[in-house]
């Protein structure tokens, strides 16, 4: 079942943060007095928490972490993306607290916690309906509210924290600390996982289940030592556990299947959390991300799109290497079929009729290994294309997986890794996400373990594999915090960006971001993170 987009209801929501003072933003003016009377319209305020998720699919948070990473960068090209300097500080991880771009921290702290306020709003309306139906309503919203809470304190640390408190806007919150936060997120989730139905019905996808909150909280676990100075390994096995051992979800056959048009079909074994996007989402600008900011714009005219792409985000040249050229995550394509070409763009590029293609007055060359922060050609850099493109419409109905059954086999390796050393079993949990990425003539090579290549899998097997796996799906930047790889490139440490005018921020404290000052003006309970 595709979710449609249903406008904000019942519900006056205040940003923290604004240029000069406390702006209210009020979406409709149905109050819960009047509202939440029937199943249908706690249905709708329920879908209005999901659609705004695809904010977190599009844009602010997904451009700026993956930007924030060693896997993707975002060159000044000509006179074009140079964005106040905003990509070369998010590069050297030099982000600051001024700095109000348009996908900047401001932005993500704004827009998340509008949805947040809009997620308690709805919780609080629908738990005093009289409505049968109501308490599914509410453990798929704390499941969304969660998510939320989780990200934000993942990337500003301390952070406010409304549990079901109305937002006082002249009584603001204070900030509490990350391990409040993340203690907050690990009871929601707890508390509601057994609440919602399991994942496999059809009828029910994509919305929240009881493996999607076991997901999240092992999300939560795996990362635990970031977030709490102590390991907990042991939990996030037992949930991955769980989920495998439900047998709900599967590995679909192709890889590229996640991320066709028709996703919400092809790819629903494999989506555990998925955000649904569709056609009709024009303001939230519906099209695959990297397709739309990382194509370069003779693509419109090669596969007759509807858009125009934006030529910005391309891969970092240590990751353009890191990858085994024999890898389906890599390359796929069929002689003479440019359609169902996909993984990672580079060199010369060509119309559908042969022709080179031209971005102006020059070949589009994606020179892969060529990259510097102020680029020499405007199209330099490898792209990923893995997302298919449509068409038929100026928006496009891939939806956005968040974590996907892979996720789950790769997180389970890492805690047996973690917690007990090399064995068969790690081998062929990462067997089991390598198998259809290769054919299987190549199979006693690139397979681990006494039956294929003879090598157990060890840590840094299990970092590359995820980079490869999930590229561009917004997980890089957690996982080089938790391997404690942050301020390192794969290939070629620190010497990518050593042409950034801004300097490089290669402390411990640049894995937190800044509070935006603007929020910090309005609201003098905030306080800003240490060193900015």
């Amino acid at each position: 079942m595709k979710l449609k987009h249903i406008c904000f209801i019942g519900l006056t929501a205040f940003a923290f943060s604004a240029c000069s003072d406390l702006q209210e933003k009020t979406f409709g003016q149905m109050d819960e007095n009047s509202y939440f009377k029937t199943d249908d319209q706690l249905k709708a305020a329920t879908a209005a928490c999901y659609s705004q998720l695809k904010m977190i699919a599009f844009r602010n948070y997904m451009m700026s972490v993956e930007a924030n990473s060693d896997a993707f960068c975002v060159p000044t090209r000509g006179t074009g993306w140079y964005d106040g300097g905003e990509w070369r500080n998010c590069e050297a991880h030099n982000i600051t607290a001024v700095q109000a771009g348009t996908y900047t921290p401001q932005r993500i702290w704004e827009e998340n916690l509008r949805h947040i306020a809009l997620c308690t709003y709805n919780i609080n309306a629908i738990s005093n309906s009289d409505v049968p139906s109501k308490d599914i309503y509410v453990s798929e919203i704390r499941t969304i509210r969660a998510y939320l809470y989780y990200i934000m304190s993942d990337l500003f640390g301390d952070m406010p924290l409304l549990k079901n408190e109305v937002l006082d806007p002249l009584n603001l919150p204070a900030r509490s600390s990350r391990t409040e936060v993340m203690d907050f997120v690990i009871s929601e989730l707890n508390d509601v996982k057994d609440k919602l139905p399991d994942g496999g019905d059809d009828s029910w996808f994509p919305r929240m289940t009881k493996q999607t909150a076991e997901a999240l909280l092992a999300r939560v676990y795996l990362n635990a030592e970031v977030y709490y100075g102590k390991a907990m390994y042991d939990k996030c096995l037992e949930l991955c556990n769980s989920i495998i051992s439900s047998g709900k979800y599967k590995l679909v056959d192709d890889y590229y299947d996640n991320f066709k048009v028709d996703n919400h079909i092809t790819g629903k074994d494999e989506a555990i959390f998925y955000i649904d996007i569709n056609t009709s989402d024009v303001l939230q600008n519906g099209k695959p991300f990297f397709n739309l900011v990382g194509l370069p714009a003779g693509f419109k005219q090669k596969y007759g799109l509807k858009y125009g792409p934006w030529n910005g985000i391309c891969l970092e040249p240590s990751f353009f290497n890191s990858y085994d050229q024999e890898d389906y995550r890599f390359k796929r394509m069929y002689p003479g079929d440019y359609w169902d070409e996909r993984g990672i763009l580079f060199g010369i590029q060509y119309n559908a009729d042969g022709t080179p293609m031209m971005q102006g007055s020059e070949v589009v060359d994606l020179r892969p290994t060529e990259v510097k922060m102020i680029a020499e050609k405007t199209t330099d850099g490898a792209r990923l294309f893995k997302w298919e493109p449509d068409n038929t419409n100026p928006n496009q109905d891939n939806g956005q997986p968040i974590i996907r059954y892979s996720d789950i086999l790769l997180m389970k390796a890492e805690c047996l890794l973690r917690l007990n050393g090399v064995s068969e079993e790690v081998n062929t949990l990462v067997n089991d996400v390598r198998k259809r990425n290769f054919s299987a003539d190549k199979w006693s090579q690139k397979l681990y373990g006494a039956a294929y290549n003879g090598k157990n899998v060890e840590l840094m097997d299990i970092f590359r594999e995820r980079g490869w796996e999930f590229s561009g799906e917004g997980l890089r930047r957690i996982d080089q915090i938790r391997f404690d790889k942050l301020f390192n490139t794969w290939i070629n440490a620190g010497d990518f960006v050593k042409d950034s005018p801004d300097g490089r921020g290669d402390g411990d404290w640049s894995k937190i971001w800044p509070i935006p000052q603007s929020s910090i003006d309005v609201n003098p309970k905030l306080t800003q993170n240490p060193n900015y």
